[in-house]
C-alpha cells in the first residue's frame, strides 16, 4: 500500500514525460509516432501545453514532490522531512485517527464556525 500520495499535477507531469518518452523510444514507424513527429511546434493558443512539446527529463514523481517540498514549506510543515515516506505510526492508527490529527494539524476542525464560513 502507497502510504502518502503525490500531488496530482506531479503525478500528471510524471506520466506526460513516460507518454512522450515510449513515443519517442519506438523504433517502429506507426501513426502515432507520425503524428508526434509531424505536430506543429507553434501553440495556437498561449494557454494550451500539448503533450508532444513536453521536454524529456529524467524526473521521478517523487523527486519532483520533495523538491517542491523542499522550496516551499507550509506552515506547520517543517515536521514532515520527507514527505514521500510515511509518518511514524501511519500504519497503527486508524484513518479517522488520522484525520482528527490532521485537521487539529491545519486547524481546519468540524466546527460550526467552518460550516458557515
Amino acid at each position: 500500500m502507497r502510504s502518502m500520495i503525490v500531488p496530482s499535477h506531479t503525478r500528471r507531469k510524471d506520466a506526460t514525460h513516460k507518454v512522450v518518452k515510449r513515443i519517442k523510444d519506438i523504433a517502429v514507424n506507426i501513426p502515432l509516432k507520425q503524428l508526434n513527429e509531424e505536430a506543429p511546434t507553434r501553440r495556437r493558443l498561449r494557454s494550451r501545453n500539448p503533450f508532444y512539446n513536453a521536454k524529456i527529463e529524467n524526473i521521478t514523481a517523487t523527486g519532483e514532490w520533495r523538491k517542491e517540498w523542499e522550496n516551499y514549506i507550509p506552515t506547520r510543515g517543517s515536521i514532515i522531512t520527507n514527505p514521500t515516506q510515511p509518518l511514524p505510526g501511519f500504519t497503527t492508527l486508524e484513518r479517522k485517527h488520522w484525520v482528527i490529527t490532521n485537521r487539529l494539524r491545519t486547524r481546519h476542525a468540524k466546527t460550526a464556525y467552518m460550516i458557515h464560513r
